[in-house]
């Protein structure tokens, strides 16, 4: 369970990998040691075990960037898959934020894994009290009968939401993508509590390795309460110590140092849509006068934009609430929404706070994130604490956009094939827009019509919930919309090429690769013979870009009097990161260590040697590459400083060496993102 570090400023979460006997848990983390840099993770710690296998856990700690502007690390633990031991295992499932479920690939140790999968996940969600996400790693793909990924899938019976890796743990192939994926994972949760709840919300025990060690040495001794059957059948292991027992809860540890207590809310009411009662919706005015405008995001513009939402004459949309499929609205049942003249007043039950300081606090969270969303974000936008009934409201603000399912129904009603066609292809524009925010922010949009909106060339995102997980939802979204007109062959042939135009256009190959999207396509199984024909065809021409070679910068030799010259000459707009010393504090990332580089390369001058990417500028120093694009230009320093810090967190992830450096440019305010890399050297 993830707790706040309040001495370091840091949260901590717990990742599980969990398994059956000899499935390769503790060779997946006794391989992160390679993954992970010395700088980034603690030294692998086993407290015991046994010809080879883990008697109690093996821990490992990694330091994983940020989230919610907030340092992450995460606790790596792996459990003993001996049945025996299976009242260990039940105490260190009862701490995970994630869960990396470990079985092998042949068909009976997909087998051994599957009904005990169930009961697993039964007992990791009652003991955290939400659900837990899960990723499996269909582990040992060398073995002549390995079954694929998404056959480990289909057996298991796993949604769309629950990813299958595959790997050669003993190997290390696999390894680092599983990890970023639980990693990802618990950056995604930890993000929503954070929005709802604030720090309050991350309550979990702190603890350390021998702490652990020590009060699972007491469990052993006190364990007297059972749970139903054992989690997994373990039969045929060939250990002499295997034999069946009953697992057991986790007992209390003497040494757990507990945070505040989540905030008080509104329990989200269970409604159908038809029986919303707008009785218990909180009247946007408050009951108390004049709203604070201390409470007031952003103090420039949204003071005003309150106002003016709330003296416009204005109706509740409970029809555009628990709608589900492709009816243009939201599935949240807890959603409250307004429509007011020409803004929409969004709260949600969610989102109503005992006290004022709680409220304060989701509003600086939900701002940090509406901060992210940079472009994506729509340029009216306002959040408000407003006060009704005795609680604390956190509302959105924002003009009246006609989302895109609103227009893919109206044009459906209308059997308005071209309206219909022009909105798909902005759809695929978003989607493009989505691939390269994750791609270069580490941002998941929740693609969804109804989140989105396509105005003057320009998408933006409706919603409040951001995610940082892979991009198959992404991929997901765009195949629902090939099912959903698979009887207008036109539109949908149309939107296949708008898709693949749109992704040439802002992403490039190597992104392509990054993100896995041909491996991501080919997980969807189409239900229509027409989705399933542009589904073949969008892997040919998505694998064929992939494919593509990406252009190096030139290292050619240049005679450096000409090249300075000629650099001078053709230099672009982006303010190269020179000065340093007039950079502002968090404009430079990591600190000391980047402006220590930016006074080194003050004494050579930057060499324009071309781009890889449309509209990338690149420059080489020293033995540096400076790099930027248009995509990395702000209109203002929250969102540049916002960009560095998700830029900054991938960096850690990829345990990498770059350098960031956020450059304003004076003439128009807008502000550049570099990175500063060492240049790759041939041999």
């Amino acid at each position: 369970m993830a707790y706040y570090d309040s001495a370091e400023d840091r949260i901590v979460v717990t990742i599980v990998y969990d398994g059956v006997g000899n499935a390769g848990k503790s060779t997946n983390v006794r391989e992160l040691c390679n993954v992970f840099t010395p700088m980034r993770r603690s030294e692998l710690y086993v407290p015991e075990a046994r010809k080879g296998r883990t008697l109690y856990f093996d821990w490992l700690q990694v330091e994983s960037g940020l989230v919610g502007g907030y340092r992450l690390r995460c606790q790596v633990l792996s459990v003993p898959g001996q049945l025996v031991l299976g009242h260990r295992r039940a105490h260190l499932l009862g701490f995970a934020d994630v869960v990396v479920m470990v079985c092998e690939s042949s068909p009976r140790g997909v087998d051994r894994v599957k009904d005990g999968f169930a009961r697993t996940r039964r007992f990791v969600d009652a003991r955290a009290q939400r659900r837990v996400p899960f990723i499996v790693q269909a582990n040992k793909q060398d073995q002549p009968n390995a079954l694929s990924s998404a056959e480990v899938a289909r057996r298991l019976g796993l949604d769309h939401d629950t990813p299958v890796v595959s790997a050669r743990a003993s190997e290390s192939v696999g390894v680092r993508e599983t990890a970023a994926l639980a990693i990802r994972a618990a950056a995604d949760s930890i993000q929503k509590v954070l929005l709802t709840q604030g720090l309050a919300g991350i309550s979990g025990p702190s603890f350390s390795p021998k702490s652990l060690y020590s009060a699972m040495q007491s469990s052993d001794d006190s364990a007297n309460t059972s749970i139903e059957g054992p989690l997994f059948d373990d039969e045929g292991l060939g250990d002499p110590d295997a034999f069946e027992t009953t697992t057991i809860p986790p007992t209390p540890m003497e040494e757990r140092v507990t945070t505040p207590s989540t905030p008080s809310t509104i329990a989200e009411p269970s409604m159908e849509r038809e029986g919303v009662s707008l009785a218990a919706w909180p009247n946007p005015s408050g009951d108390s006068g004049p709203f604070d405008e201390a409470h007031v995001w952003p103090r420039a513009g949204g003071v005003a934009m309150v106002a003016d939402a709330l003296s416009s004459a204005r109706r509740p949309r409970a029809d555009l609430v628990g709608r589900t499929g492709t009816s243009n609205g939201s599935g949240k049942t807890g959603l409250i929404l307004f429509q007011a003249g020409r803004y929409c007043l969004k709260t949600g039950q969610s989102r109503a706070y005992a006290t004022e300081g709680e409220a304060v606090a989701a509003l600086q969270a939900l701002s940090r994130t509406k901060e992210l969303l940079g472009d994506w974000l729509p340029p009216e936008t306002a959040l408000a604490i407003l006060y009704d009934r005795g609680r604390f409201w956190l509302w959105t603000v924002t003009y009246w956009h006609q989302t895109l399912r609103a227009r893919l129904d109206a044009a459906e009603q209308a059997r308005d094939e071209q309206e219909a066609s022009q909105v798909l292809e902005e759809f695929a524009h978003c989607f493009a827009r989505s691939l390269r925010t994750l791609a270069e922010r580490n941002i998941l949009i929740d693609l969804h019509p109804s989140n989105v909106a396509y105005v003057d060339g320009r998408s933006l995102y409706l919603d409040d919930d951001l995610g940082t997980g892979g991009a198959y939802p992404l991929v997901h979204a765009v195949m629902q919309r090939f099912e959903e007109f698979s009887q207008w062959p036109d539109v949908t042939s149309t939107f296949a090429k708008s898709i693949a135009r749109a992704v040439r256009q802002e992403l490039a190959p190597s992104q392509l690769r990054d993100l896995g999207l041909g491996s991501l396509f080919s997980r969807y199984q189409p239900r229509h013979e027409a989705a399933r024909r542009h589904h073949e065809a969008l892997l040919s021409q998505l694998g064929a870009y992939e494919s593509e070679p990406t252009a190096q910068p030139s290292s050619a030799p240049l005679d450096e009097q000409a090249a300075q010259t000629a650099s001078r000459a053709t230099r672009p707009g982006p303010p190269l990161p020179r000065s340093v010393d007039d950079l502002p504090s968090g404009f430079v990332w990591p600190g000391g260590i980047g402006r220590d580089l930016l006074r080194r390369l003050a004494d050579f001058e930057p060499l324009l040697s071309g781009s890889h990417v449309a509209n990338d500028v690149t420059y080489t120093a020293d033995a540096y590459v400076l790099s930027t694009s248009r995509t990395h230009c702000f209109s203002g320093a929250d969102d540049g400083r916002a960009a560095l810090l998700l830029r900054a967190r991938q960096v850690v992830a990829d345990a990498g060496e770059t350098v960031l450096v956020l450059v304003p440019e004076p003439e128009d305010g807008t502000h550049w993102l570099w990175s500063i890399d060492k240049r790759e050297t041939s041999t």
